[in-house]
């Protein structure tokens, strides 16, 4: 629908200031010898991020977007605790 149009661009706009910013922070963040590392590791969530998100679209139409939003934040309740 149309009335999507300006939140879209919105969104658009203010991912553009994302990259830049990043990198800048990490490079300030993380030593010299340390940024090929890190910056890959953020470039790849950029992209496994909107790999993800093309499944939560399999998700909802197979299971609704209520279990698909439990779904999905019990797969990031795992993963932080993973994580630590």
């Amino acid at each position: 629908s149309t009335q999507l149009i300006p939140l879209r661009l919105t969104i658009g706009a203010s991912q553009s200031f994302f990259n830049p910013a990043a990198f800048t922070l990490l490079s300030d963040i993380f030593p010299n010898n340390m940024l090929a590392t890190v910056n890959g590791i953020l470039s790849i969530g950029i992209y496994l991020g909107g790999g993800l998100a093309s499944l939560s679209i399999l998700l909802n139409n197979s299971y609704g977007w209520r279990n698909t939003v439990n779904i999905v934040g019990l797969c990031g309740i795992i993963l932080s605790l993973l994580s630590f």
